[in-house]
């Protein structure tokens, strides 16, 4: 009979450590294994067991939550040599293109940025505009700091991959001026009431409580939440399949002065409010 024990899971977590596994994907994989192991209530753990909780999962979440929970699980198990408890993901047909009434419109953008304003958070106006302009993930907004921004270019360390991404002029500007006015001096512009860098959660949070005050419902549950979550918010691989995808597809992107607009798996983002100067 095989149990999964504290000793096991805390042995797991080290191993991810030293393969160099990000924070976030550690604590991810934590969550997930211990939210299957108060499933099991003390159980021993076989197929029909790991069968039937993914039959489980299933009921009470989409497809790709599915996939993400079962990934974690059978990490533990390949780790264990537990193979033969390994369970398949589901099969998922990926949607090249959204239909048009998910789309992010012009007006919509507009008002995000404006409800930001009139709400006074400055901090989460400058963070959209930075992502905006950028394209840069969550998981890296803590690469922009005040010598960044003061560079011109921020340079990423994660996951043993180092990129650079280059901040527009305006944007260093208008993002000098939060620095000057949030008397910030060193370290990540973007930071919580503590101190410390803005997460998921915390932007999550802040994005979701915009949205209900400016975006319809149907919007939000259709485009916004998953689409920005999953594939901006979070930096999914598959979304960078998405642009590359579009940018063969399409001929309608443009490019000027005042913004751009990107046709990304027939989804359109207008991001033309960067500058308001």
């Amino acid at each position: 009979m095989l149990h999964i024990t504290k000793d096991k899971i805390n042995k797991f977590k080290t191993f991810l450590i030293g393969e160099e596994r990000s924070k976030h994907t550690i604590d991810k994989y934590m969550r997930d294994i211990r939210s299957f192991i108060e499933w099991l209530g003390g159980r021993s753990v076989d197929k029909n067991t790991v069968l039937n909780y993914k039959r489980e999962l299933c009921k009470k979440y989409a497809p790709k939550s599915v996939n993400s929970i079962l990934s974690s699980i059978n990490a533990l198990f390949t780790f264990l040599n537990w193979h033969e408890l390994k369970v398949k993901t589901m099969k998922i047909q990926q949607q090249i293109f959204a239909d048009n009434e998910k789309e992010l419109t012009k007006a919509e953008y507009d008002r995000l940025l404006t409800a930001a304003k009139n709400k006074q958070n400055e901090r989460l106006y400058y963070l959209m505009q930075t992502i905006g302009s950028t394209g840069i993930r969550v998981s890296e907004l803590e690469y922009v700091t005040c010598e960044a921004v003061a560079l011109g270019q921020v340079r990423i360390n994660c996951k043993g991959k180092i990129r650079v991404i280059f901040l527009p002029k305006q944007l260093c500007k208008m993002l000098k001026i939060y620095i000057k006015q949030q008397k910030i001096t060193g370290g990540s512009v973007f930071v919580s009431k503590n101190g410390k860098p803005l997460d998921r959660s915390n932007i999550w949070k802040m994005m979701k409580a915009l949205c209900k005050m400016t975006l319809n419902q149907h919007t939000i549950n259709c485009y916004f939440l998953p689409l920005i979550s999953y594939s901006i918010f979070l930096g999914r691989k598959t979304t960078d399949k998405c642009n590359k995808i579009s940018c063969r597809r399409s001929r309608k992107q443009f490019h000027n002065g005042r913004g751009v607009q990107i046709d990304m798996c027939k989804v359109t983002y207008f991001v033309t409010s960067f500058f308001d100067f």
